[in-house]
């Protein structure tokens, strides 16, 4: 049944015409059944930056090609370029600390070692994520389905995002899936009043396999978001070969895990100042 804190090789010299361009573009890495493409994506915020997700045996590396890239100071973002650590593209963004996440004691992973998560920009459009698991030969991922709406994602490998408005007790929930699929739901307290939250357009999700770690990546419409400030959290459930399924979140409240209850929302993000 459900879990309890549910509804109960490298391509050489890639990267180093990418960094020899004007930072307003960016070269896409797309492999498919053995075939690599370069793409300049046109400058406009809706298009898509992807790195198309492979079956973890059916591939070499990605997510060192993305690991190299931000070691050059230089990382694809979602809609604009990272560098620095400051994304530009238009509009301010922020980029939060990476929050190591804690693994529930009851329930050990196989050969993961560490999860850590973290908002990476958000502005007026767009609320983009990212998590990194290390360890990840053994990580179990579902295959693409394309976009759209689904329940139990939690089932499977899975990354989440609680969030809370600042002084109420209702508060939001965020699937997302490796497979692209999604889901969002609101409650008007704890566990309490759940319905699908509506007038959400499909998230952005990729996911950047690797031997040694990976990495996933999602961006949110922002118009599909609470209003700032937040509590909120990130999570994390990762299956690996066998079965063996681990829960990671920023805390844990005692007993089972639980990714609802107000202990793991232990992250701030305050409201955009005004200018």
């Amino acid at each position: 049944g459900a879990a309890a804190h549910h509804h109960d090789r490298l391509v050489p010299g890639l990267l180093e015409p990418a960094q020899q361009h004007d930072l307003h573009q960016a070269t896409d890495v797309e492999r498919w059944r053995g075939r690599v493409e370069a793409d300049i994506p046109r400058h406009h915020l809706l298009k898509r930056q992807r790195i198309e997700r492979i079956r973890i045996g059916q591939l070499m590396d990605i997510a060192p090609l993305v690991e190299q890239a931000q070691q050059g100071g230089l990382v694809l973002g979602h809609g604009g370029l990272v560098a620095d650590g400051r994304a530009y593209h238009g509009d301010a963004r922020l980029e939060t600390e990476a929050h190591d996440l804690v693994c529930h004691p009851d329930t050990p992973p196989l050969a993961v070692s560490a999860v850590s998560a973290r908002i990476t920009g958000c502005d007026t459009n767009w609320l983009t994520l990212r998590w990194r698991i290390e360890g990840s030969g053994r990580l179990v991922v579902p295959r693409p389905a394309g976009r759209g709406r689904a329940d139990g994602l939690w089932a499977t490998t899975c990354f989440e995002l609680f969030v809370m408005c600042e002084g109420g007790a209702g508060y939001a929930e965020f699937n997302l899936s490796p497979s692209d699929q999604w889901a969002a739901y609101d409650f008007a307290s704890y566990r309490e009043g759940m319905q699908n939250r509506e007038e959400l357009r499909d998230p952005d999700c990729t996911f950047r396999p690797g031997s040694r770690f990976a990495i996933f990546d999602a961006a949110i419409p922002r118009a599909g978001l609470p209003a700032l400030p937040w509590r909120y959290g990130l999570s994390a459930v990762i299956e690996e070969a066998g079965a063996v399924k681990s829960y990671w979140s920023l805390a844990h409240p005692p007993g089972k895990p639980d990714f609802h209850h107000p202990t793991c929302f232990t992250a701030t993000l305050a409201a955009p100042s005004a200018t």
